[in-house]
């Protein structure tokens, strides 16, 4: 196999494209059955039998690998160790992408569970993918047979669009600067940045579970009004994200314009809140269960209106996403050089600048602010819960920090619970992030 990474390539270079699976397994487990297991489940999987090589000209491709000895198939055993701590310690080892690695996998035993822990490189797919890879970890424990997963590539990018005739020029125009004026990227300036970012970083998760009750209840909501209840959960919390917004832009306002009377105050608060872009990707139930990247993305705007009832604002949202996918990322990754992609991350980390990677962040909806919203809905995890005398419950899914987006949000609904997760860097506006995502949960809950 020797696969060119297409819109993956937004990946590459990210020092915090890594998503976490996590997952309590109730039954007796043998640790030597489940290192052969999960040896087994790497060995049918192609991509994990692969590195990603990375050439002087800027072209990155998947390539098979032959191993003496695959870092994807061990299985790391830690005794009483809460696996948020596990991450926080990972999320510091940059993934060795030139030697094949794109997934670690842990077993995480205390007093009271079992808790599988997958943490995986971007490049090796999205979120439904690692479910996949779970369940062939589930089913080769109860002596399933596996079948061979060769990987797919997901719908190719459309590099020949029709396009404005200024907009080609503009483009043709960036391409041009950048072949006389950019730069390549290594493998070792890769690490260079991964090192540095993480060296001043850390990152913050926080997760609420809704159990059958109170799934039960948004669910019939979502029923109620004809939306999808994702639809209600974004709802919820761009409600919250306009709650914490009004505050922020009345502290932004003089004092004497907020207490000259409320109407002048109201208008004078409503210009300061525009609509806020949302990103989602959907991991939808598909037919073929391997690795990859085939999430559908989504990208909205939307204020919520505080004039209209919630339920209203729901359906509004649900429409939204009811548009086509937004292709135009991946589209846009395709028509330019792919050093331009990679010298994104350079440059929010500081250590690069250049006019045309401005231009591309901005066309991606990249900015340094990232005052938006990431979602990845999982939604119904698409494996069973039962394999023989395994049970597997409390399904987390963490999804990596987005480029243009300050809060990450994983959405996974497994057996009769709800887990949402949020994911975000601990920085100054930490405290900002806990207190949107407290709000959305309370809407929730009050359905």
């Amino acid at each position: 196999m020797k696969e060119q990474l297409e819109k993956e390539r937004l990946y590459l270079f990210s020092p915090f494209a890594v998503t976490v699976t996590r997952v309590e397994i109730e039954g007796i487990l043998f640790i030597e059955k489940l290192q052969e297991a999960v040896s087994l489940a790497v060995k049918k999987n192609e991509l994990l039998n692969a590195r990603v090589a990375l050439y002087e000209n800027g072209e990155a491709y998947y390539e098979t690998q032959i191993f003496d000895s695959n870092p994807n198939d061990e299985i790391r055993v830690y005794q009483n160790l809460y696996w948020k701590d596990l991450v926080k310690e990972q999320e510091k080892n940059a993934f060795d992408l030139d030697h094949g690695e794109l997934v670690r996998f842990f077993l995480l035993q205390n007093d009271d569970k079992q808790e599988l822990v997958v943490i995986a490189h971007r490049l090796l797919g999205d979120g439904a993918s690692i479910a996949f890879l779970i369940e062939d970890i589930m089913c080769a424990l109860s002596d399933q047979k596996l079948t061979a997963k060769p990987y797919k590539k997901s719908i190719a990018a459309d590099t020949e669009g029709k396009l404005p005739f200024m907009r080609k020029i503009q483009e043709n125009r960036i391409r041009s600067h950048w072949q006389k004026e950019g730069t390549t990227f290594d493998q070792e300036e890769y690490y260079k940045l991964y090192a540095d970012f993480w060296q001043k970083n850390s990152s913050y998760i926080q997760y609420e579970t809704f159990y059958a009750a109170a799934l039960l209840r948004i669910a019939a909501y979502a029923k109620q009004e004809k939306v999808s209840i994702g639809a209600v959960i974004l709802t919820a919390f761009a409600k919250a994200s306009r709650e914490l917004r009004h505050v922020q832009a009345a502290e932004s306002m003089d004092e004497r314009v907020i207490k000259a009377n409320e109407q002048a105050d109201l208008k004078e608060l409503q210009k300061h809140l525009h609509p806020e872009s949302i990103y989602v990707e959907i991991s939808s139930n598909r037919e073929y269960k391997g690795i990859g990247d085939y999430a559908i993305k989504k990208k909205a705007s939307y204020l919520y209106e505080e004039d209209l009832p919630f339920a209203e604002n729901t359906k509004k949202l649900d429409t939204l996403l009811k548009q086509s996918p937004n292709v135009e990322e991946a589209n846009m990754i395709a028509r330019f050089p792919k050093s331009l992609t990679d010298s994104i991350y350079f440059e929010l980390s500081g250590l690069y600048m250049s006019p045309d990677t401005e231009w591309l962040m901005n066309e991606l909806g990249i900015t340094q602010d990232r005052a938006c919203l990431a979602v990845t809905n999982l939604a119904k995890v698409p494996i069973p819960v039962k394999y023989k005398n395994l049970l597997l419950k409390n399904y987390v899914y963490v999804p990596p920090m987005h480029p243009g987006a300050r809060r990450a949000l994983g959405i996974t609904i497994f057996g009769n619970a709800m887990n949402i997760c949020l994911h975000v860097k601990e920085d100054e506006y930490l405290q900002n992030a806990r207190l949107f995502f407290q709000k959305g949960i309370a809407v929730l809950r009050k359905l």
